[in-house]
């Protein structure tokens, strides 16, 4: 489970990296970076709770 949560922290780190690369270059691709950020933000919400269940309702 602690991985999980190492490569979702390093999954927004990078979407971040590159939404602002993106930004400052003028450059395509922002909606990407945008999804990578969603997609680790809903993927970390789904293991924090997977695990406060886990916790609480064992």
């Amino acid at each position: 489970m602690e991985a999980a949560f190492v490569i979702l922290i390093i999954g927004v780190i990078v979407a971040v990296l590159g939404l602002a690369e993106i930004k400052r270059a003028a450059a395509q691709g922002a909606g990407t970076a945008i999804a990578g950020i969603v997609f680790t933000a809903v993927g970390s919400v789904l293991i924090i709770v997977a695990v406060v269940r886990g916790i609480f309702w064992s």
